[in-house]
């Protein structure tokens, strides 16, 4: 009875330091850190940060439902934080991605780490559109109020040289006023429109 129990512990510690090893050598090499993006229209380039922390000679392969889609090669990466790439089509977007990271040894691919990346769904046609349409017609009311300015400010400035150009001025022989235009010379000659007298501004 003692010799089929030491065998069973026997069994249970070399099935836990196989495992142990068998861990070691598929997650100790390189890892995912988590970090996912994607870019790109015609086609979606996924990028994924890498956490090698033993150099060598490493692929990156991207599956949809089970299917293989895309590998790279990645090359020799060194001990660090590096950024691998992979390019599947345009038509993926939206589709979740599963992402496995290989360590190639003697032509022997070891699985490394595998995550998950849900690549965004493309924004639609009509919503460009709607962008688009929007961000012209604020930039034409933008324009359209900037001239509106720049005119008021002219006109302001054209009525304001009108006043500062012109007086009034009282004819002495009918005793009625009227608006003499400023020109600058003296003396002014002035001519009254109620009774035809002519006179002069000396000042």
């Amino acid at each position: 009875m003692n010799n089929v129990f030491a065998a069973f512990c026997l069994i249970a510690v070399c099935g836990f330091l196989v495992s142990a090893g068998a861990i070691a050598q598929s997650g100790g090499n390189a890892s995912f850190t988590g970090n996912f993006s994607s870019s790109g229209t015609e086609k979606i380039t996924i990028g994924a940060e890498v956490n090698v922390t033993s150099p060598g000679e490493y692929a990156i392969n991207c599956s949809f439902g089970g299917v293989t889609a895309a590998s790279a090669n990645l090359g020799n990466l060194s001990a660090g934080i590096a950024l691998a790439h992979v390019e599947v089509a345009a038509d993926n977007a939206g589709k979740s991605a599963t992402l496995e990271l290989y360590k190639i040894e003697s032509g022997n691919w070891t699985l490394c780490d595998s995550g998950v990346y849900n690549i965004p769904a493309p924004t639609s046609g009509l919503d460009m559109l709607q962008i688009y349409l929007i961000a012209g017609a604020g930039i034409v009311l933008v324009a359209a109020v900037a001239l509106m300015l720049v005119m008021k400010s002219r006109r302001s400035k054209a009525v304001k040289e009108i006043v500062e150009t012109s007086f009034r001025l009282r004819c002495p022989a009918c005793k009625q006023e009227f608006i003499v235009n400023d020109t600058g010379i003296r003396p002014l000659v002035g001519k009254c429109p109620h009774c035809g007298k002519s006179g002069t501004v000396k000042k």
